[in-house]
């Protein structure tokens, strides 16, 4: 070929591909990694299992050295096989490298001179290659023409830099540098060929989406003539010489002359959704036209939008994103576009409002109906007659669109704006009728008032993001009016009958209507407020009148009992007190005059008196003199006290003073008795004895000193909870009365109206296990009640779909994985007995090669249905593999567990999959492994579960085999104990401090980074070693929390010294471990910690995942909230996987919301995770948090980032971790 100077023609090819290769480059090293770790981890567990079968000493041997070199250097393998591939495609468009020659090239020539036991290999290695080449031929051939289009050069499916033969000779040259025995090697393979063949295959089609992007196909003219020629044939396509090879070069250098036309369109990083698409904004210019939009004649409204309705705007738009398999929802107006030719009309605003008019005018019409039915059924037989009105229930969509199509404008559409506002308003009323907790009475009165909500959102939309909008504010002051626990009361049905009705007649677009009726609904909702206040303070009055009485009765009982505590006296004295009602005189004398007061101690004195003259008489007293003493006082004594329990109204103390008159004037002798400790037993049927009891009960519930017990002491009148009752029903109260010695709170509902009354115990306990909660507001308006819970609803589909398989409904395995971290962590915590199981479907690849991949994913299907409903809801299933599933048994034992496998297992075989005319019988293998706190992980868990699930395949399928433990297990748990014994030993000489940048994603705004405070770890020899196996030996042996307050002590001591530095960063993140936010007197170290440095606090940022904060909710909750109020800020890592919930960070105060790295290591490619990352990003703002993406490799990542508005990065790609003494230059003075 003659060389000839580069054309801009020529040099526009050259970009695109240049991008092309650049863009699979990114794609190459960031899913590849991945699917080679996949397959060493399956290969690892088949290694396993062959160590424990193989009986040649010499294999076994192997097999375990294999296995170690495989977990030791996974990492370096799967980087080394991406990193030769990516060389491979730096080649594919100059010349090769004379060092990149691959051995499959060379292999062939090599056979005649290699070992018996080479060959072996090769021939594993092959059919391995085989495998894949068959099985995905017709996208490497696709692949190989794009090859073809970038090199001008034929690429064979063996020389193609992507395909099976590349990587696996790349594998081969890793295990060989590694020394990995060869006798492993059948087994390697045959592994990696199963994964790679079913993991490339959608790596393949997003590499030839990539090229469709920049205008190249991969489908020659051939292949489009002959599609119905096999794989197997389009595989052998590459391999053929002569003319054909240059007839696909010539259409080749088509598609890429095509390409310089596409090209100028594409940007260098275009992500799967556009920018329109990803963050919901239009990119219309001021002077574009609208065609028939029914924008036009509406009037903008010059108030900015509320964050709620902009938040549910995005979240909405990207949810319509994702669902839809892949199909993208433009959330801009399709009118907005120009195009002439389709003359699409649209309904205009005026007529979109006359046909809710016209609704209005039907609507009224049925209330007029109903009502007259109502009062004929009541005549009859004296009951109500429900009805349901038609247009009130029906989706407001499908009403108006009737209605308008009704009118005669035929073929017109209703404009994109028009239709998001009818749609947000049907979303709105809904929750609030099935939702939000509004009283049966409202719920009647607010479906009325649908329409007119409609009518008042069509012409003007600032109705949800302005919260004094004068309709808003009607619609919330009704619902106070209403009550949420409020019972049918006849005044308020006829107020809320008068308002709604005048809305429904009158309102026509002025919204004086409602700032008029505001005027009288707040005068009712204040009288309202005040009578409920009335109730509260009757309620706490008399609750403080019952802790009045109690404190006076133990003042009377101590007064007596100091009187006769360890002397003798006469019964008659105690009857007295009790039978005659000296003791109630008492307290009622103390209750109204006070303890000073003369009338008190002279009832005291009576008491003297009586046990002076009949009591034991005291040493040196004068017998003579007390008896004239007695003889000539005691006849008006008993008078007086005669007169004063007629007084008080006492009728049956009579014979008590007969039988005193006996001994005090007639001289009968008294006998005497011991007397014992006073005490005044009360009825317990009395109305408030609930607050007396524990009077009556030890010191344990008035000495409780746990931190919960402490938080409720800190209660004050007027605070707010919520409390989740019996049924699981969350109940808004208000503290109307604490009592400070029966230690009880009483709470009062919205009305005023006693609720609940429980004691310091047991609200303690409440609060601990996330029953009761403390409120930092009052309540929230039933408007923004709704929006609040449509944007969680809308947050969690978008959560679901990204951690649901696609196909089966179940979780996919990064779900499935993140609930078993969680389960694992728990059992290490709290010792809770867990269950794993592995299903594996029996033959499995046979329904798949007899009868194609349809009927083997309807076959997925079917088992994951039977597993789902055999397994129960509190059952955990996901699909962990091609056709491998992962069940977890909470709180189960392995015998318990046993059974309900096997429940599962004879569900399935009973079950027949029916595909067309065959019936076909379907069985699984399972094994079973029950989680270990003492020595298990994630990776063990998973990786004893398999090995027991190979076994029962191999033991002839159908049955479950329980996992033993093997020698592996004892040294993994040997090698955490030298662990633990070095933390006890010296964690200075163990540990170091590390950081690693976390940076603004936009520069411009000029803002300081912040750093994350990493662990470093030091073998014996002074070597740096990863944290992880010190970390999971300290969660399993309890001394994560004593690593934690070295950290804390060690960083806050270098702020302290470093206080130049810290000044010019934003801060730094200090992780904390869920053990030692549970443990009872961590947060005191915390605090003391803090006292103890002059460190900003808010420079100082703690860090827990979301799995310890949700598996110790309460707990967590309550650390933040008290170090918040110190000015110390708090990180919520890993979030968005499976168990992410909008309602758990509305009870989890944080400042940042770190985004899980699985959803960040492929946003370029993978239009689900941006559209995750979006609605993260979109509700952390919403939430008033910032957002910090974890695993930013490379710069690709941030730029998406970047437009997607997440607000920092932290990775590779921004910074490696670097030691905390060397990682900053100190400020010279």
């Amino acid at each position: 070929m003659q060389n000839t100077p580069p054309t801009s023609e020529s040099q526009r090819k050259q970009d695109i591909s240049e991008k092309l290769l650049l863009s699979y480059r990114k794609l190459i090293l960031e899913s590849l990694p991945l699917t080679i770790e996949r397959a060493i981890k399956d290969a690892e567990v088949k290694l396993m299992l062959s160590v424990n079968e193989s009986m040649d000493g010499m294999l076994r041997s192997d097999f375990s050295m294999s296995l170690q070199m495989l977990e030791t250097r996974s990492h370096w393998l799967s980087d080394k096989v991406s990193k030769d591939v990516v060389a491979a495609l730096a080649n594919i468009s100059g010349q090769p490298d004379a060092n990149d020659v691959s051995n499959h090239k060379n292999i062939g020539k090599k056979l005649s001179v290699v070992e018996k036991g080479d060959f072996e290999d090769w021939l594993a290695m092959n059919s391995a290659i085989r495998l894949i080449q068959e099985d995905l031929g017709y996208e490497l051939n696709r692949l190989c023409f794009v090859f073809e289009t970038i090199s001008n050069s034929s690429v064979s499916v063996t020389d193609c830099p992507v395909g099976p033969a590349r990587i696996i000779s790349a594998f081969q040259q890793g295990c060989s540098l590694m020394e990995i025995p060869s006798s492993s090697y059948p087994i390697i393979y045959k592994v990696l060929g199963n994964v790679l063949k079913a993991e490339l295959k959608d790596m393949y089609g997003v590499l030839l989406s990539a090229a469709a992007r920049y205008g190249i196909s991969g489908t020659s003219q051939t292949d489009t003539n002959s599609s119905g020629s096999t794989s197997r044939d389009s595989l052998n396509r590459h391999t053929r010489a002569g003319s054909s090879s240059h007839q696909q070069q010539n259409t080749a250098q088509q598609d890429l002359n095509q390409a310089t036309h596409s090209e100028s369109n594409l940007t260098d990083n275009a992500p799967l959704l556009t920018d329109e698409e990803l963050f919901g904004s239009s990119l219309n210019t001021a002077g574009e036209a609208d065609f028939g939009s029914a924008e036009q004649g509406r009037v903008a409204n010059p108030r900015a939008q509320g964050d709620t309705y902009s938040t549910l705007q995005a979240l909405i738009n990207l949810k319509a994103s994702v669902s839809g398999g892949g199909a993208v929802t433009l959330p801009i107006d399709s009118s907005r576009v120009a195009n002439p030719e389709t003359k699409t009309s649209y309904y205009l605003p005026d007529d979109i409002v006359e046909a809710v008019n016209q609704l209005q005018s039907i609507q009224l019409e049925e209330l007029s109906a109903e009502s007259t039915n109502d009062q004929s059924a009541a005549v009859e037989d004296g009951s109500t007659n429900e009805k349901s009105n038609n247009v009130i229930d029906l989706p407001l969509k499908d009403i108006v669109k009737k209605r308008l199509s009704e009118n005669g404008k035929v073929g017109a559409q209703i404009g994109a704006k028009d239709n998001e506002l009818i749609d947000i308003t049907d979303r709105l009323f809904d929750t609030l009728l099935e939702q939000v907790g509004v009283s049966n009475v409202l719920k009647k009165w607010l479906k009325r008032l649908k329409l007119s909500v409609l009518k008042v959102v069509l012409l003007d939309d600032s109705f949800f993001s302005d919260h004094n909008h004068p309709a808003r504010q009607v619609i919330n002051q009704l619902a106070r009016l209403a009550g949420t626990k409020r019972t049918p009361n006849r005044s308020v049905e006829r107020s809320l009958e008068y308002f709604t009705g005048r809305i429904i007649n009158e309102y026509t677009g002025d919204l004086a209507l409602f700032e008029e009726l505001l005027i009288e609904i707040n005068h009712l909702v204040s009288r309202q407020e005040e009578a409920f206040k009335r109730n509260a303070e009757r309620v706490a009055r008399a609750y403080e009148g019952q802790q009045r009485l109690i404190e006076a009765r133990e003042k009377v009982v101590a007064h007596i009992d100091q009187r006769i505590r360890g002397k003798k006296i006469p019964k008659v004295v105690l009857s007295l007190l009790d039978e005659g009602g000296w003791r109630q005189l008492m307290l009622v004398t103390l209750l109204r005059e006070g303890a000073d007061s003369d009338r008190f101690k002279e009832t005291l004195s009576v008491l003297d008196q009586l046990l002076a003259w009949l009591g034991e008489a005291p040493e040196g007293s004068s017998s003579v003199a007390d008896g004239l003493e007695k003889d000539l006082e005691a006849p008006t004594f008993l008078t007086m006290i005669d007169r004063e329990l007629r007084a008080t109204g006492q009728t049956t103390h009579s014979r008590i003073i007969a039988k005193l008159k006996e001994y005090l004037v007639e001289g009968k002798k008294a006998r005497l008795y011991p007397a014992e400790p006073y005490t005044w037993v009360v009825e317990t049927d009395q109305e408030y004895s609930a607050a007396a009891s524990p009077v009556e009960q030890g010191d344990e519930s008035i000495s409780g000193n746990s931190r919960w017990h402490k938080r409720a002491r800190m209660m004050v009148i007027g605070d707010w909870v919520e409390i989740i009752d019996d049924d699981n029903v969350a109940q808004r109260m208000r503290l109307a009365w604490s009592g400070s010695k029966s230690f009880r709170f009483v709470f009062v509902d919205s009305q005023g109206m006693k609720d609940i009354d429980i004691s310091l115990d047991e609200l303690a306990e409440r609060m601990n296990n996330g029953k009761a909660t403390l409120l930092d507001k009052e309540e929230v308006p039933v408007i923004d009640q709704g929006l609040h819970q449509m944007v969680q609803s809308v947050y969690e589909d978008l959560s679901t779909q990204a951690s649901c398989d696609p196909l089966t409904g179940l979780l996919n395995r990064q779900s499935f994985e993140r609930n078993l971290d969680r389960i694992v962590a728990d059992a290490i915590a709290n010792q809770t007995p867990y269950v794993v199981c592995f299903l594996d479907i029996d033959q499995f690849k046979v329904v798949n090669n007899s009868y194609g991949h349809i009927a083997g994913d309807q076959l997925l299907k079917h088992v994951a249905a039977v597993v789902r409903k055999s397994a129960g809801t509190t059952v955990t299933c996901g699909r962990v593999g091609g056709n491998e599933f992962g069940i977890i048994f909470d709180r189960c034992a392995i015998k318990e567990g046993k059974v309900l496998c096997d429940n599962i297992r004879e569900n399935v075989a009973e079950s027949r999959f029916l595909w067309q005319d065959n019936s076909l019988a379907v069985t699984v293998s399972a094994g079973l492994t029950e989680v270990d706190p003492a020595c298990d992980n994630i990776d063990t868990v998973m990786k004893k579960a398999s090995v027991a699930c190979n076994l029962s395949k191999e033991h002839g399928r159908n049955r479950i085999t329980v996992y033993t433990p093997q020698d592996r297990d004892q040294v993994h748990h040997d090698e955490m104990m030298t662990w633990i014994q070095r933390i006890d030993h010296s964690l200075e000489e163990l540990l170091m401090l590390r950081c690693q940048e976390i940076r603004p994603v936009a520069k411009a705004l000029g803002k300081p980074s912040h750093y994350e405070i990493l662990l470093g770890v030091y073998d014996e020899d002074k070597n740096l070693l990863p944290p992880v196996a010190l970390i999971e030996a300290a969660e399993h042996f309890g001394r994560m929390s004593k690593i934690d307050k070295w950290v804390i002590h060690n960083t806050l001591r270098w702020m302290e010294n470093n206080a130049a530095v810290v000044e010019m960063v934003d801060g730094f993140s200090i992780n904390l471990s869920g053990t030692s936010i549970n443990e009872e007197h961590f947060l005191d170290f915390v605090l003391g910690e803090l006292s103890a440095t002059s460190v900003p606090r808010h420079k100082i940022c703690f860090e827990i995942t979301e799995t310890a904060a949700i598996t110790n909710l309460s707990d967590a909750t309550d650390f933040i909230k008290v170090l918040r109020k110190t000015g110390c800020k708090f990180s919520l890592d890993d979030f968005g996987t499976g168990l992410s919930s909008y309602a758990y960070i509305q009870r989890l105060p944080v400042d940042y919301i770190k985004i899980d790295g699985v959803f960040i290591r492929n946003i370029v490619n993978n239009q689900k995770d941006q559209a995750l990352v979006k609605s993260i990003n979109e509700l952390a703002h919403f939430m008033g948090m910032e957002t910090i993406a974890e695993f930013v490799e490379n710069e690709e990542i941030l730029s998406v980032l970047k437009l997607i508005g997440v607000d920092h990065a932290q990775g590779y790609g921004v910074s490696r971790p670097v030691a905390l003494e060397e990682a900053f230059v100190i400020p010279t003075a």
